[in-house]
């Protein structure tokens, strides 16, 4: 028997062009463990976007929530389970179940698998692309693990501070990147080879004497020049496919 509370609180207004958006981008936080309410079972959780977007019945609820879980490969005796109950990687399973439920657009997933033990780790990066291929979905993924975004994403977009300094197809920015910052981070990866050594200036704290109104990197960045630290550069304009922000590459 299948039991939620039918006092879910949707009372907030809410007008149909926010909450087309709403629906369109949906995410998948970091740690299930804060996103899920501990005092709701599945069921109910899985019941509010199906209830808020689609207006769904009790009985629809059921069903569709069923099938939800059965697509993040959990069986229906989940329903009427707490989250406190569930391991870590069938948490997050549960929150990839609720975002698509919304059947959005765009996914937004912050660091999916950094809360996760690292033999979960690959089922559900796994269990993402295949849903997202089934139904379409855009998958947007916020990491650092550059092995997870090689693996994963199509096309990379590489920030510092906030900026964006490098954009690409995955295989181009991890193969050949263009700017120095993206350049630090490749060679930052761990490899099984007792000589690559880590260019450590690269990566240590921006130094003190540069105050950068241009390039983010600049106080980092043994490559600079004199421009960099005044104005921020434009994209390379050479390749329109991967480009990045570089007064080295004007």
């Amino acid at each position: 028997r299948i039991e939620f509370d039918d006092k879910i609180d949707l009372s907030v207004p809410v007008d149909e062009r926010s909450r087309g958006t709403l629906r369109a981008i949906q995410l998948v936080f970091q740690n299930p463990d804060a996103s899920l309410n501990p005092r709701q079972t599945i069921v109910e959780i899985l019941a509010q976007p199906l209830r808020l977007y689609f207006n769904a019945s009790r009985a629809e609820v059921t069903g569709r929530a069923g099938a939800l879980l059965r697509d993040v490969r959990l069986d229906e005796s989940y329903l009427n389970r707490y989250p406190g109950q569930l391991s870590g990687g069938e948490r997050q399973r549960v929150a990839i179940a609720r975002a698509f439920a919304a059947e959005p657009d765009v996914i937004l997933c912050d660091e999916v698998t950094s809360a996760l033990d690292v033999s979960v780790q690959a089922s559900v990066l796994r269990l993402l692309r295949e849903l997202s291929r089934k139904r379409n979905v855009a998958c947007i993924l916020v990491s650092h693990d550059l092995a997870v975004v090689q693996a994963l994403a199509h096309r990379i977009a590489v920030l510092y501070r906030g900026c964006l300094v490098e954009i690409g197809p995955s295989q181009q920015v991890c193969g050949a990147p263009l700017h120095p910052y993206t350049q630090a981070l490749i060679a930052a990866v761990l490899e099984p080879d007792t000589h690559h050594e880590i260019d450590r200036a690269a990566l240590a704290r921006d130094s003190d004497d540069i105050v950068s109104h241009g390039c983010p990197y600049a106080g980092r960045c043994g490559k600079r020049i004199e421009p960099c630290a005044r104005q921020m550069p434009e994209w390379n304009a050479e390749h329109a496919a991967h480009r990045a922000r570089c007064f080295l590459l004007v």
